[in-house]
């Protein structure tokens, strides 16, 4: 969660400082936390958007203008998310034309240096978070029952804004994403992948799914993303399978 946090704050930095780039991670001690901070000299947040920022959705205008992708305004909200759940208090200090720091204060603990316990690698989908996006109900339907059965969290979406939505009020990164390649909309399937992982910061596993069993653009695709791809009608088995395959190595070849 952590890890979330600092990568949020990087990015936002990069996104909003569009020349003279200069980003700097810190960490120091101050008195009994280690403050983990992000500077940037970017152009600076108006005192008046100092607490608006962190609202779902919430872009400044100030977004390099070579940046296409955007984002949908959700890092700084669920940076704010993720240091509730911790019970930690998001800094900021911004001054227009110089810059911003985003930092929070993480307790200083003593851990005691014990034997390490050994990790369960066994692959499980129980407790996973999936995101499922598909244009036809039906199908929705019957692979979230397919999840959900194996004890999966099943987030879905019949295009990637719709997807997107549902997640907005999650502190979990997705562990995987199964997208249809061919979407009733302007996006496709590697479209959606794209974005959630910027979204998040995170090369989130996934897998595209086709109806063409001829090959072509979604092969291709899946290449290019360095992911497989799964030919519909899914099986059960099938799908299961191949999703403990893909959260065991983290992405199929």
């Amino acid at each position: 969660m952590v890890e979330r946090i600092a990568l949020n704050f990087v990015s936002n930095a990069v996104r909003y400082t569009p020349s003279g780039r200069r980003v700097l991670v810190a960490c120091r001690v101050r008195g009994r936390a280690l403050r983990l901070a992000v500077y940037d000299n970017g152009k600076g947040i108006a005192e008046s958007d100092q607490q608006s920022i962190f609202d779902e959705f919430r872009r400044l205008d100030s977004a390099r203008p070579r940046d296409h992708t955007g984002g949908l305004g959700l890092g700084l909200a669920i940076v704010r998310r993720l240091a509730q759940a911790l019970r930690l208090t998001v800094l900021l200090q911004s001054t227009l034309g110089r810059g911003s720091m985003f930092a929070v204060d993480l307790p200083l603990v003593h851990v005691s240096r014990g034997r390490p316990q050994p990790i369960a690698t066994e692959p499980t989908l129980a407790g996973r978070l999936i995101v499922v996006v598909d244009d036809e109900p039906s199908i929705l339907l019957a692979a979230a029952f397919i999840l959900e059965t194996a004890g999966c969290h099943v987030i879905c979406g019949r295009s990637g804004p719709e997807a997107m939505l549902s997640l907005a009020s999650s502190t979990r990164v997705p562990d995987a994403i199964i997208c249809d390649h061919e979407l009733n909309d302007k996006h496709n399937g590697s479209d959606v992948i794209r974005h959630l992982r910027e979204e998040f910061n995170c090369d989130i596993p996934a897998l595209l799914v086709t109806g063409n069993t001829a090959g072509g653009m979604a092969e291709k695709s899946a290449r290019e993303l360095g992911i497989s791809v799964l030919y519909k009608p899914l099986e059960g088995a099938v799908l299961r399978s191949s999703l403990e395959e893909l959260l065991t190595t983290g992405a199929m070849t």
